[in-house]
């Protein structure tokens, strides 16, 4: 892929072979996450003002998956948070399409799951949007894949998003 995944996304808020290497932990802002480097490296760390946090690290085999981890202090409720996330969808110059609303359970703890597709970006990508409410505000995952790969980068993804711990 020659641009990032996240062109033209920048208003909104993810693998690699399925050899296990060891686990790396990271911390982002009360979410401990443990995650394959051999799979997956940090690609940036934001510094937004504190107590709110956010990493993106990279699958490294294609380069062609992002995920964002983000913890924010507001409280917000799944209404709030797919309000918004549709809602910044409009304002986007290419904006993606809601496929499925759903319920996961993550690392003992219940996510609201948006998944989109974007067939206006070349190429079509996969965004899949965690969200869940904290008793210090809360935690939300963007994930975004070139559509093409994206059988073959489930099961990395997968591993990452069961690695994630909200304290």
């Amino acid at each position: 892929m020659k641009t990032s995944p996240f062109t033209g996304a920048a208003i909104l808020l993810l693998c690699g072979a399925a050899v296990c290497h060891a686990l790396t932990p990271a911390n982002v802002a009360g979410v401990g996450i443990s995650y394959d480097a051999g799979v997956w490296k940090p690609v940036s760390t934001l510094a937004p003002p504190p107590p709110a946090a956010s990493t993106t690290w990279e699958n490294e085999r294609g380069h062609d998956v992002q995920i964002t981890v983000r913890s924010r202090p507001e409280a917000k409720t799944d209404a709030e948070f797919k309000e918004g996330i549709v809602g910044a969808q409009q304002l986007r110059g290419d904006p993606a399409t809601l496929l499925r609303e759903r319920r996961a359970s993550l690392g003992g703890r219940e996510w609201l799951v948006l998944e989109f597709r974007n067939p206006n970006t070349r190429p079509t990508r996969t965004e899949t949007y965690y969200f869940t409410p904290t008793a210090k505000g809360h935690v939300s995952v963007f994930i975004v894949g070139d559509e093409s790969t994206w059988a073959d980068r489930r099961e990395p993804v997968q591993a990452f998003l069961e690695k994630i711990k909200v304290e």
